[in-house]
This record gives structure tokens, C-alpha cells and sequence, in this order.
């Protein structure tokens, strides 16, 4: 666990929804300091310079690489779709009502605690004082919580 300042607190917070704007350096700089060496991140910030050129269809290509990935986790093609929407184009019907994760806020004494799970197993918990904590290890038990 680590602590951290509201401020980035919220920011980190937002992430775990993955609805943010690709354009916006700071967002990616948070999502991508979490997948450094992940062929994933390289692909947001190829889009991201790629809409920044005005080059918006090979951007929706790699957008549409990284939802069909088999490597990428969960949240990143969470936040593909949601870049991948902006710009008109939606997922079949079958990949529109399947959950990939949820996102529940609980109110304790002092603020809100976050808890995220996803698809993949990955889980993230955000302490409303600033403390965090990051699962990402593949477990098959773990999986299975957050699938059911």
C-alpha cells in the first residue's frame, strides 16, 4: 500500500472507471506509468499522437487493436471502447452486454473506499486516506471472485 494526496487520489480514482479522454496527457502519463513495458500502453500513445495529427481513422484502427487484444488488460480495453464511442463506433451486441468489471464505493466514516475488479483478476482498493492497493497477479481464485 502506498499513501498518496487527495489530489492524486482522485485522479486515480478516475481511472478505474476508464472513460477518460485520450487526448488528455495527464490521464495518459497516470495509465501509463502503471503499464510501462506493456504493448498496451504503446498503443494508447500511438493513438493519442495519431488523433493529435488529425489522423482519427488509423487511430480508431489502434484503438480497435488494443479491444481485441488478447494480452491487454481488462481496464485498457475498457478505456479503448470508451475513446472508441467518441468516435462513433460501438462493440457488437454480445461485447456491449458483457461486464468486464465494476466499480463499488462504499461510505465509511471519513470518505468513500473505492473497490474495482475486473475480468482479468485484477483488482485495485483506494482508502479514502490516501492509501492504495494494486492486485495484479494472475489467480485463478481471485479471477473467479471477480467474475462472479
Amino acid at each position: 500500500m502506498s499513501g498518496m494526496s487527495p489530489l492524486d487520489l482522485a485522479a486515480v480514482k478516475g481511472l478505474l472507471f476508464a472513460d477518460q479522454n485520450l487526448e488528455d496527457l495527464t490521464v495518459v502519463r497516470l495509465v501509463l506509468a502503471q503499464v510501462v513495458a506493456k504493448r498496451a500502453g504503446d498503443q494508447f500513445l500511438n493513438a493519442r499522437s495519431l488523433l493529435m495529427q488529425g489522423r482519427e481513422q488509423e487511430a480508431i484502427s489502434g484503438l480497435k487493436n488494443v479491444c481485441a487484444s488478447d494480452n491487454a488488460e481488462t481496464r485498457y480495453k475498457l478505456w479503448a471502447w470508451s475513446n472508441l464511442r467518441r468516435f462513433g463506433v460501438s462493440p457488437d451486441d454480445r461485447e456491449r452486454l458483457t461486464v468486464r468489471g465494476v466499480v463499488l464505493e462504499v461510505e465509511v466514516t471519513g470518505g468513500l473506499d473505492t473497490l474495482a475488479v475486473y475480468e482479468d483478476g485484477s483488482v485495485r482498493y483506494l482508502n479514502f486516506s490516501g492509501k492504495f492497493a494494486v492486485w495484479d497477479a494472475i489467480d485463478a481464485k481471485i479471477t473467479a471472485l471477480c467474475n462472479r
